[in-house]
């Protein structure tokens, strides 16, 4: 199966579902670029459910997670660079259609999952080599018992876990697992405070750039049988204590008396969506109202003061169909900043898996204020169309237009019904309503340095150049120091052999061809190199103009060891392209607010980092990270081992790794060692969002 990919600009529209907008037009702001079934073969409760993340995206893959039948977990992979799919793999094996998976990624691009039970011990799994799908650890098992599982990963790689546990009437509890430790819990958070009868929560949670947990919940039981209320906690200790919004710590286990309860009525019937993070880490989420006539999803956001809420079920009959409730649904953030609501809605008598359900999509760009709305799935008046599931970005990835999938089929009697159905996976894409949104297609090239030998790092980097212009790069990046490799690391070197390394600016041999090849190629060129100027040496990034022109140099601020021999640079010059101004930092300085800040000030638009120093999650993104969020801008690192795309409010939308070396020998240049890529990537300049990744 062949899938194209909305990460990629100018691509056709291969699909489209039928619309019952209201105005007649039909028209939303998102693209469907293919309504695919993922299988035939589906539980009854194949996406379910909303606490549980189901798509996530990894560099160029996107990776699919659904409940098949009876009670097998299911996971697929699409690759963007060929619009391919791979083989649909089985993870595990579960009891029932209550065991779908939740699924998450880490800070090295490793998958996770936790999925299996209906009252019993969860089965944990994860990749062991990034971008393997043969690599799936041993499955584990933890807790007692255990149903409906929320799996997200913190900033730091730990793990958690929220699930409903016990016997009846049970309680909400989490888990957590820090990196290469082992499962701990349980931890009481949520006691109905019921005698008797089935309980349930909803229990959704999400992690925030900064590491805080926030966790909705609702609370579900016999007394009468309804959702009576919606709560809301977090952590900001990495699940070590919780408090409500206002900050007080709770006594744990809360219960309906003690916590913070979003809205609570004994008449209530209504149940908690998943819960996103916006840019600023605030926490947004919905609860579904079954008593209301008709029935209406809230969409509940905290502004970091106080809890704000927009009834949806007005724009949905406004955008979709005049005569709709909302059945259920979910809601991710875009990396272009918008608001993305799945919806399940009814057009008839309200249910279960009622046979007019359908699923529907609502887009915001104004913070929730207004709303675009169209269908997504093709109607049918006979078979439900339920259960969405949208991809939601995690703190270790990110996704310009999200996926989501959903399932089209009976709900089926019981746990384990004989009933089969479809899984659908629905490719989007934004579309502009009105000027089209500006981008540059950037180029990064990722090479090992070759020290103290300017001829042959030039011809290792030229033909990178060449084959990124190819590509459609307007904008080219070397990595810092690429001409010398950073030889300023060999302090024994004499002090006339190491200025003899650098180049005047106009006027050096290397810059000059760098020049001559920029206008060939008609591209803007951000060389990383050693510069002299007299007796004394500075690291800096030139640019060059599609003109072949210097349009400017920027000196690195922050120098570190370098001092000894290198003058600091002083000032954030930004350089005008067509795409509006461009800042430029170097290595260390994306640790240094105030160069972001000088940037900013100085207009720019975006940011490019050629690097040579710290790399990988651990050591690296979460600085480029928080430059990202403090400027609200794109930023591009280009370094001899990582590739990393950052955007507004601190998402990565790209990143890969070519191995451990920054270095490599002679006889190494062109071998297996040389791991080194040139990659691809449509920058937007215009507002926020990630156009996407061209490989």
């Amino acid at each position: 199966m062949t899938l194209p990919c909305p990460r990629i600009i100018g691509l056709v529209l291969v699909g489209t579902s039928q619309a019952w907008a209201a105005d007649g037009t039909g028209r939303g702001h998102v693209a469907i670029l293919a309504d695919h079934v993922l299988s035939r073969s589906g539980s009854t409760r194949g996406t379910g459910y909303a606490m549980s993340n189901k798509i996530v995206t990894v560099g160029d893959k996107t990776y699919v997670s659904w409940l098949d039948t009876k009670a097998v977990i299911r996971l697929q992979a699409f690759d963007h660079r060929t619009g391919q799919a791979g083989d649909a793999l089985t993870i595990g094996q579960g009891v029932d259609n209550h065991s779908g998976p939740a699924l998450t990624v880490d800070g090295e691009g490793n998958l996770h999952v936790v999925f299996g039970p209906h009252g019993g011990p969860f089965q944990y799994r994860h990749t062991t080599r990034p971008g393997d799908m043969g690599s799936w650890s041993t499955a584990i098992e933890f807790g007692k018992k255990c149903t409906y599982p929320s799996l997200v990963c913190s900033p730091d790689g730990t793990l958690h876990v929220t699930c409903r546990e016990g016997s009846h009437p049970c309680n909400l509890h989490y888990y957590r697992k820090p990196v290469g430790g082992e499962w701990a819990g349980p931890v009481d958070l949520v006691d109905p405070d019921v005698k008797t009868g089935y309980t349930q929560f909803g229990n959704p949670l999400a992690v925030a750039s900064d590491g805080a947990l926030h966790l909705a919940f609702h609370i579900y039981d016999l007394h009468p049988a309804a959702g009576k209320a919606v709560g809301y906690m977090r952590s900001k200790d990495g699940g070590r204590s919780w408090t409500d919004s206002k900050g007080r710590v709770l006594s744990l286990p809360v219960t309906p008396k003690t916590a913070e309860l979003i809205e609570s009525d004994p008449k209530f019937d209504m149940r908690v969506g998943n819960v996103a993070v916006d840019g600023q880490s605030h926490p947004w989420f919905m609860s579904f109202h079954h008593e209301m006539k008709p029935n209406d999803a809230m969409l509940w956001r905290h502004d970091g003061q106080a809890w704000r809420k927009t009834s949806l079920v007005g724009w949905v009959r406004k955008t979709v169909c005049p005569s709709a409730q909302i059945a259920g649904g979910a809601l991710a953030f875009g990396g272009d900043g918008r608001l993305y609501v799945a919806l399940g809605i009814v057009t008839g008598k309200p249910g279960w898996g009622a046979p007019t359900s359908e699923i529907a999509l609502l887009v915001s760009a104004d913070g929730g204020r207004t709303f675009t709305g169209q269908m997504i799935s093709p109607p049918d008046p006979k078979t439900p169309n339920w259960l969405p599931s949208i991809e939601r970005c995690t703190e270790h990835n990110g996704v310009a237009v999200p996926w989501l999938i959903y399932t089209h089929g009976q709900a089926g009697e019981g746990c384990m019904p004989k009933d089969v159905t479809e899984i659908r996976l629905v490719a989007l894409a934004g579309r502009s309503a009105g000027k089209a949104r500006k981008t540059v297609r950037v180029g990064g090239i990722v090479a090992k340095w070759t020290p103290k030998d300017r001829e042959r790092s030039y011809a290792r980097v030229e033909p990178m150049i060449r084959q990124a212009a190819a590509g459609g790069a307007e904008i080219v990046c070397t990595t810092e120091s690429f001409l010398d490799g950073y030889s300023i690391r060999d302090k024994e070197m004499p002090i006339d052999e190491f200025r003899a390394l650098g180049e005047e600016i106009p006027g050096g041999p290397y810059v000059t061809k760098l020049q001559a090849l920029a206008k060939e190629l008609k591209i803007y060129l951000i060389a990383g190199l050693l510069r002299r100027i007299g007796e004394k040496t500075y690291n800096s990034a030139v640019v060059i103009g599609p003109n072949g022109e210097i349009i400017g140099v920027y000196h690195k601020q922050h120098l570190g060891h370098e001092t000894v021999r290198n003058t600091a640079g002083t000032e954030c010059p930004t350089f005008e392209t067509p795409w509006g101004r461009m800042g430029v930092m170097i290595c260390a300085d994306r640790r240094y607010p105030e160069v972001t800040a000088g940037l900013v000030k100085n207009g720019a638009k975006f940011i490019i980092v050629p690097s040579g120093g710290m790399w990988g999650p651990k050591s690296n993104d979460h600085h480029v990270r928080a430059r990202s969020k403090q400027s609200n801008l794109p930023i591009v690192f280009v370094h001899p081992i990582e590739w990393l795309v950052t955007g507004p409010g601190g998402v990565i939308w790209d990143r890969d790794f070519r191995g451990n070396l920054m270095d490599v020998r002679p006889e190494q240049v062109d071998t297996a060692a040389d791991q080194k890529g040139v990659f691809l990537f449509d920058l937007p300049v215009g507002g926020r969002g990630g156009s996407g990744v061209v490989r």
